[in-house]
């Protein structure tokens, strides 16, 4: 599991996911926002 975390496919993957998050709410903040709520609360 260590290896997992330390390896540059995890990295490149969760800053890929953190990349596209970001840019979904930035292109699209109304759908997005609406999009999240339920989950938020």
């Amino acid at each position: 599991m260590r290896k997992l975390f330390t390896s540059s496919f995890f990295h490149r993957f969760t800053g890929g996911f953190a990349l596209g998050a970001v840019a979904v709410i930035a292109l699209k903040p109304a759908e997005a926002a609406s999009a999240f709520l339920p989950l938020i609360g």
